[in-house]
């Protein structure tokens, strides 16, 4: 977890996909993406004095997909393992909003921007009274 340091490089180091885009040195460390330890860090939050977590989990639902090589069977098993992995992580979550998208959004598809923020708006605003709820709001 990036803690301190140039916000540039963190968010550099964020965009750091291996495979994709190379890790980011950093002293004497090469950073890379947070999601490939912890999709969603809800438990090294807490460890750093956070009360109340709120997640939001962008996966959508998966298609079937056909796997026809070994590079697609590949890719589909690191996808189950993400999965799980975040499914687990979730549950550390107090609340967690799930954007709807109405379209499939592939994770690079720059042209859905505005439609992954106008889903995100949405979410959070419907969230906002299970937030309200939450936190204990208004205080009499």
């Amino acid at each position: 977890m990036f803690r301190s340091g140039p916000a540039a490089l963190a968010l550099k180091a964020s965009s750091a996909i291996p495979g994709f885009l190379p890790p980011v040195p950093y002293n004497d460390m090469l950073l890379v993406d947070g999601a490939i330890v912890s999709i969603v860090p809800a438990e090294v939050v807490r460890e750093m004095g956070v009360d109340i977590v709120v997640a939001v989990d962008v996966d959508q639902e998966g298609e079937e997909v056909e796997i026809t090589n070994g590079l697609e069977a590949f890719l589909r098993a690191v996808a189950l393992c993400s999965y799980h992995h975040k499914q687990h992580h979730l549950e550390s979550a107090n609340m967690v909003i799930q954007p709807q998208f109405g379209a499939p959004v592939q994770t690079f598809d720059i042209s859905k921007a505005r439609l992954c923020i106008e889903a995100g708006a949405r979410a959070a605003e419907a969230a906002l009274p299970r937030l309200r709820k939450l936190l204990g709001w208004p205080r009499a």
